[in-house]
C-alpha cells in the first residue's frame, strides 16, 4: 500500500518534470513566448514543485566545462534518479 503512494507521488513528480523539460525547451527556442495568465499560474507551481530538488544537486554536484560553456546537471541527475526510483517501486 505505502509503495503504490510512493508510486504515484513520484509518477507525479515525473510528470512535472517532464513538463518543465518541454516548458524549458519552448523559451529556449521561442525567447519571445509568453503564456496566458492561467498557463502562468500552472506552470509556477510545476517550477515550485521541481526546483528544490533540482537546485540541491545543482549545488552538490561539480558543473563540467565545454569550452566556454557551463553544464548544470541538476536537472539531469534529478531525472535519472525519479526514473530509478520509479523502477524500484513500479508494482509488480
Amino acid at each position: 500500500m505505502i509503495r503504490v503512494i510512493l508510486y504515484d507521488i513520484v509518477f507525479v513528480f515525473f510528470v512535472l518534470l517532464i513538463i518543465r523539460m518541454v516548458v524549458d525547451s519552448i523559451r529556449m527556442f521561442a525567447h519571445s513566448w509568453d503564456p496566458a495568465r492561467p498557463l502562468k499560474l500552472a506552470l509556477g507551481l510545476v517550477y515550485v514543485t521541481t526546483d528544490p530538488p533540482i537546485d540541491a544537486l545543482g549545488k552538490v554536484l561539480p558543473r563540467p566545462r565545454l569550452g566556454g560553456i557551463t553544464i548544470d546537471l541538476g536537472f539531469t541527475v534529478t531525472f535519472v534518479i525519479v526514473v530509478m526510483l520509479l523502477s524500484i517501486l513500479s508494482v509488480r
